[in-house]
């Protein structure tokens, strides 16, 4: 069974893009703007929220088949994510010198996947698909080994 939302015109994809990414900036958010210290329901929603990203990008490029836009929506969906720690003020701690090469290189490493991942599940072969959820358990470790 294939799923394949008809975006025809590029101007219906560009919005279909639009409102994937502003979904996930309001889910940011409220993540972080709506947080009460450390509840359990908050806590629950960010692992959702973890996992929505690697998989929100993969169902959007599976659903859309569009390679380009499906890697923006997953690279933009955690560039969203990244803002709004930044903006809520959650800034990483500079104690090692070498600290700021380590978060950028982490934090692109997962921005590029992510985008990926999209990219591969827009194709209609089954092993760029595989390889696609492959990449999206390779995000989830990868997100986790890099939390202090």
């Amino acid at each position: 069974m294939t799923i394949m939302i008809e975006a025809g015109s590029p101007g219906r994809k560009n919005l279909i893009l639009f409102l994937y990414v502003c979904a996930f900036v309001i889910l940011d958010a409220a993540l972080y703007f709506l947080r009460d210290g450390a509840s359990f329901i908050h806590g629950a929603a960010e692992i959702l929220v973890v996992f929505l990203f690697p998989f929100g990008a993969f169902v959007y490029g599976y659903a859309t088949g569009d390679r380009v836009r499906s890697f923006l929506a997953g690279t933009l969906s955690y560039a969203s994510f990244l803002a709004a720690a930044f903006v809520a003020g959650i800034q990483p701690t500079l104690e090692n010198p070498n600290y700021p090469a380590l978060f950028a290189g982490y934090h692109l490493t997962l921005l590029i996947v992510a985008g990926l991942i999209g990219c591969f599940a827009s194709n209609k072969q089954t092993p760029f698909r595989i390889l696609a959820l492959v990449l999206a358990v390779l995000w989830i470790m990868i997100f986790f080994q890099g939390i202090e």
